[in-house]
């Protein structure tokens, strides 16, 4: 599809992507048909059959052959733009907010100031100065009583009366009065809560299991949670025991089983039964991915392996993460790519790269995008000033103002990595 639009939506949508002819917005299909005219002031993608448009001020929806299912009546739709959560969607009206389903029709009428997305059953609304709970059906299970509500987790939500914090269960009990300066939603069955400057745990029945005693905490991950004393970091079990005790000046998430630690201004890995995988040599290390992380020393990247062992000198200036056995590299201001041994691949000779997605790389020459294979033969010559990456066989680019997609089929081996000497490279796609 020739760059002949003001605008394209990059991802297709159910089948049809949004396009911007003469100031107004419609859809093509993957053939470049135009299915719906563009007639509206501005539209959202396709979801569950349906599209919010905009014409005239007002928003309303649109089935897959354009025609009007509501019409356009509502002020805006979308808050937190979450359309039909558990088959309903909220819609604004005369200042007020309501929930419409998938056919349209108005199942909640617009009569709050601000809500959230239905979850599990119950959506969160403001009315007055006060939040509580609907149903579907528009019906309090909550009555409006709490200054906030937050989203459900773990079947609890978190409710604020003046300045204490509790949680409520779906049938909208309170399971735990509001009596916590601050709390964080549940994770593997605890909730972090902070009491008079110190934060502490507590379990669905609202007990203290770990006492707030830390002065602050991460929510648990994989059993065990990174918290801080007295200016260190360790991590504790559910029972609050220590499983590393609090000697690192900083601890972050674990990734793939290990955990990022900092000692004075050098940085390793530790394990969930806190051992100390990779002691503290790196001026900086990065979450592992694919069974290798980045690791910086002497200002030059590499990676290393779950055991330590150095698997790609640090010799580049920057790398990305490994995808489908290949990385992003850097060196003397050109891009290439390396595999999992740190071999280049793909030679340092490009102004820029992303990532290879649908096996297709986009890649910058002289000022101007195209795009590569895995064997580093350009199949898209670069021609445009920007691209966005593939998506269902499809590109967003932009040339001279100008946008469009274009369309590549691809062999069923097309993103198998292979160096370019190989002898049984992949068979190139064939782009349009």
């Amino acid at each position: 599809m020739e760059p002949a639009f003001d605008d394209v939506d990059s991802r297709f949508h159910e089948g049809l992507a949004a396009v911007k002819i003469g100031g107004k917005w419609g859809f093509i299909d993957k053939t470049g048909k135009v299915i719906v005219e563009p007639v509206f002031d501005g539209v959202f993608g396709f979801i569950k059959g349906l599209s919010a448009v905009k014409k005239g001020g007002k928003w309303g929806f649109i089935d897959r052959a354009g025609e009007l299912v509501v019409e356009p009546s509502f002020d805006t739709v979308f808050p937190h733009f979450t359309p039909f959560s558990e088959g309903l969607s909220a819609v604004k009206k005369g200042g007020k907010w309501g929930f419409i389903n998938t056919s349209g029709e108005l199942v909640v009428e617009p009569s709050f100031d601000m809500v959230f997305p239905f979850s599990k059953g119950l959506a969160a609304v403001e009315k007055g100065v006060k939040w509580g709970l609907i149903d579907k059906a528009g019906k309090w299970v909550v009555k409006p009583s709490f200054d906030d509500v937050n989203s459900f987790s773990e079947g609890l939500a978190m409710v604020q009366k003046g300045d204490k914090w509790g949680f409520i269960d779906t049938a909208g009990d309170l399971i735990v009065g509001p009596s916590f300066d601050r709390v964080y939603p549940f994770s593997e069955g605890l909730a972090a809560v902070e009491k008079d400057g110190k934060w502490g745990f507590i379990d669905k029945a609202g007990e203290l299991v770990v006492e707030p005693s830390f002065d602050w905490v991460y929510s648990f991950s994989e059993g065990l949670a990174e918290v801080k004393i007295n200016g260190k970091c360790g991590l504790i079990d559910k029972g609050g025991k220590w499983v590393v005790e609090p000697s690192f000046d900083d601890v972050n998430s674990f990734s793939e089983g290990l955990a990022m630690v900092q000692k004075g201004d050098k940085w390793g890995f530790i394990d969930t039964a806190g051992d100390l995988i990779v002691g503290p040599s790196f001026d900086r290390v990065y979450p592992f991915f694919e069974g290798l992380a980045v690791v910086q020393k002497g200002g030059k990247l590499g990676f290393i392996d779950m055991a330590g062992d150095l698997v790609v000198e640090p010799s580049f200036d920057k790398v990305g993460n490994f995808s489908k056995g290949l990385a992003r590299v850097v060196l003397n201001g050109k891009w290439g790519f390396i595999d999992r041994a740190g071999d280049l691949i793909l030679e340092t000779s490009f102004d820029e790269v992303e990532e290879f997605s649908e096996g297709l790389a986009a890649v910058k020459i002289g000022g101007k995008w195209g795009f590569i294979d895995m064997a580093g033969d350009l199949v898209v010559e670069p021609s445009f000033d920007r691209v966005d990456s593939f998506s269902e066989g499809f590109a967003r680019v932009e040339q001279s103002g100008r946008k469009g997609l274009i369309f590549c089929f691809r062999s069923e081996n097309a993103e198998k990595p292979q160096p370019a000497s190989s002898e049984e490279p992949p068979v190139p796609p064939s782009c349009i």
